[in-house]
This record gives C-alpha cells, structure tokens and sequence, in this order.
C-alpha cells in the first residue's frame, strides 16, 4: 500500500519542481505544490478511529497553455495504486499570470 510520502517523491521524480505545503520563493517555471488537508473518509470501532483515508491537493501553476505537466502530473496520479483523484479546477489567476490546475486525491492510507 503506498502512502503520502510516496506520492511526493513520485511528485518530486518528475521535471516539474514540487514543494510541500509551499514555496518560498516561487520558482520562474512551471511549479507544483502538493499537501494534505484533512481525511476523506475515516472509520470508528470500538470508540476510536480505526482507519482514515488522507486527502490533500496537488496544485499546479503553469506560466501557458502547454498540458504536458498537466498531463505528467495526471499520470502520476493514474499510476499510483491506491490513489482515487479528479481535477477540481482550472483556474486563471491574473495577478501573477498563471493557470492554477487542482486535483484532489485521496489515499488508502498515511
């Protein structure tokens, strides 16, 4: 069963620079970040959780209209056993000139 660390080293193996969480300075080409956010789904017995299933974003900001990272990226994900996903949003942000491509997953486990 794979878990979150592995899908950013398989994030991190591609052309495209990733960071956790955030950037501190934001590189001059295209660029991820990828972070959990809470749990899709979570199981109780015997009054506590039994088993969660984490879920995060993958967040993309190309500086064009090329879709080969996006589609690196969507490949990633595809090839990751135990990883649901679906693009949430394709988003224009004027401000620094970006398209932003989000995809939320989640996993079988930590």
């Amino acid at each position: 069963m794979k878990v979150y660390s592995e899908l950013v080293t398989a994030l991190k193996n591609t052309n495209i620079p990733f960071a956790e969480h955030a950037w501190d300075t934001r590189p001059a080409v295209n660029y991820g970040v990828v972070a959990i956010d809470g749990t899709a789904a979570s199981f109780q017995a015997d009054q506590h959780t039994e088993n969660q299933a984490p879920q995060g974003t993958v967040d993309l900001f190309t500086y064009d209209n090329d879709r080969t990272d996006m589609e690196t990226i969507q490949a990633v994900l595809n090839g990751f056993e135990g990883c649901a996903w679906y693009l949430e949003s394709v988003q224009y942000e004027d401000t620094p000139r970006l398209i932003h491509w989000e995809w939320v997953f989640s996993l079988e486990s930590w």
